[in-house]
């Protein structure tokens, strides 16, 4: 448990430096973008198939 704390802070700590880093170079918009690339499989569903008897 406490190994996934860890993990966990030294993610978003790294989430922090990089966004801060990128601000300042004005590439925070980049940033922005890759965090919808690898977010967006969590909020969409894969396709469902439904086969209807008529």
């Amino acid at each position: 448990m406490n190994k996934q704390w860890q993990q966990s802070l030294f993610r978003i700590a790294l989430w922090f430096a990089v966004e801060i880093v990128l601000d300042f170079v004005n590439l925070d918009t980049l940033s922005d973008y890759s965090e919808f690339l690898f977010e967006k499989s969590f909020f969409i569903d894969p396709p469902k198939i439904v086969l209807l008897r008529v």
